[in-house]
């Protein structure tokens, strides 16, 4: 955490050993509002970006070609 924000996650699964998963987030400055989710398992990593409504609400994440991977 970083103040009110979830900065990061670390994701263990059970019974198996090695690099956990990780989520990071990047925020707007002075916001609430997310930007770039990094998604990754040990030194690799996924950049997905935030696409939000008027008033910061998460509408969809996209990947870097624009597919849309969560809504």
């Amino acid at each position: 955490w970083q103040g009110d924000r979830l900065i990061a996650e670390n994701i263990y699964q059970k019974g198996v050993y090695g690099w956990p998963l990780y989520r990071s987030y990047v925020y707007e400055p002075g916001t609430f509002k997310p930007m770039v989710l990094l998604k990754g398992h040990g030194t690799t990593s996924k950049v997905y970006y935030y696409q939000l409504d008027h008033l910061g609400t998460p509408q969809e994440l996209t990947d870097p070609g624009g597919k849309i991977v969560w809504s």
